[in-house]
């Protein structure tokens, strides 16, 4: 979708008279990209292209498939139902009209064509697309950051109140810790005369109490299960970590910023979810850059493509008891550092790739997603960082996303 471009919109004129092609191309050319289709077949394969126009003006009579019927079937398919139609007919009285209407259409121009009229009419739909898409994102765009910022306040406060009793665990794991050479000590040492003076009142119940077996359980197995313990409560310190990072900064401005930190707290924060679906490895570049980024902004746009991994993975037809795999790559490429997110679930349709970043665009059922996720990734990488964001399918394996920063 070219409306917040700086190119010429995109128009689509339909008529199956040549005579009125030349007319409307020779009104619109000046102002906007224009393509024709003589007949609603190709039409209708014009519309679900890449780029698709960003207006329609659609002739009523034409033979073998008239206008009502490709105005039908532009609203039957997901990457043409969008876009704005105006009917262009000598059919002007009023049942024609709302007819038209009816099946929606945005407008309608009479022959003979007005060339100022329709000029007009024409601007008005591009402008009102492009206002219309810009309030839409911008709608969706604070919905996700106030959602965002939700999910931060929480995990600020769980942090918070996580942090103070772990911190009285990880200081007493390390108290016995150090404590064992004292608790070794004391134990072989009674061990040692207990076996001296077997036969006292006191060693008897000594040896009761506390047989070899204990002692060299307590000796062998403790320490063990001390760093076991020591190791998950570090694990639970940098989960405590990764929910902090995730708290509003309130900054909107753009701060150097480790990106392989930015990673590790989304792949921390995510852990729950994609840990009965995938595995997650990291290839991380060791030269990679600090880069002058919006963290926040990134921190969003990474989510969201784990996220996409994992529910690709989940809804893949390869999917079998085994867990699917999740790759993240870094590397620098030039004066760009390159981030991937791989996955091994069914990748992306060819005849939607072109589509997957554009506003609303989703291939969910209704009520499952606005399609918001990928187009929020796209304006934050594109538009707010100056990079590139592209898909791809792997052979014989999922999609990969990869997002070219400049470092």
């Amino acid at each position: 979708m070219n409306i917040t471009g700086n190119e010429k919109p995109l128009i689509l004129i339909v008529d199956d008279i040549i005579e009125n092609l030349q007319l409307l191309m020779a009104i619109l050319r000046s102002e906007f990209e224009v393509i024709v289709a003589n007949n609603g077949a190709k039409a209708l394969q014009l519309a679900a292209d890449s780029p698709p126009p960003e207006l329609i003006l659609l002739d009523i009579r034409m033979p073998v498939m008239d206008g009502y019927e490709v105005l039908r079937r532009l609203k039957d398919n997901p990457l043409s139902a969008e876009i704005p139609v105006i009917f262009v007919s000598a059919l002007s009285d009023e049942a024609n009209e709302a007819q038209g209407l009816d099946l929606g259409a945005v407008d309608y121009i009479t022959k003979p064509i007005n060339p100022a009229i329709t000029l007009l009419r024409v601007r008005h739909q591009i402008a009102l697309r492009k206002a219309q898409s810009d309030l839409l994102k911008s709608q969706q765009a604070n919905i996700q950051a106030g959602r965002l910022a939700s999910i931060g306040y929480l995990a600020a406060g769980i942090a918070h109140e996580i942090n103070t009793p772990a911190q009285y665990i990880t200081n007493n794991l390390a108290y016995i810790g150090e404590s064992m050479d004292s608790i070794r000590s004391v134990l072989e040492a009674a061990q040692k005369l207990a076996e001296s003076t077997p036969n006292t009142e006191g060693i008897k119940v000594f040896n009761e109490v506390c047989t070899p077996e204990d002692i060299e359980f307590i000796l062998e197995d403790l320490p063990e299960a001390i760093r076991q313990s020591q190791e998950g409560i570090t694990h639970i310190a940098k989960i405590v970590q990764s929910m902090k990072e995730f708290s509003p900064q309130g900054a909107a401005e753009k701060l150097i910023g480790n990106i392989h930190n930015v990673l590790d707290s989304v792949i921390t924060i995510t852990h729950n979810s994609y840990k009965d679906v995938a595995t997650v490895t990291k290839h991380y570049a060791p030269d990679l850059p600090e880069i002058l980024c919006n963290i926040d902004e990134l921190r969003q746009v990474f989510l969201n493509l784990i996220i996409n991994s994992i529910q690709a993975i989940e809804t893949s037809d390869k999917r079998g008891e085994s867990l699917g795999q999740i790759d993240i790559t870094t590397e620098l490429q030039g004066e760009a550092v390159s981030i991937s997110f791989a996955d091994t679930g069914d990748g992306v349709p060819e005849e939607i790739r072109d589509h997957i970043f554009d506003p609303f665009f989703t291939t969910k059922d209704v009520g499952q997603g606005a399609g918001q996720g990928l187009s929020i990734c796209y304006d934050i990488i594109v538009n707010k960082h100056g990079g590139k964001i592209e898909v791809e399918n792997i052979a014989d394996s999922g999609a990969v996303f990869t997002i070219h920063l400049p470092k």
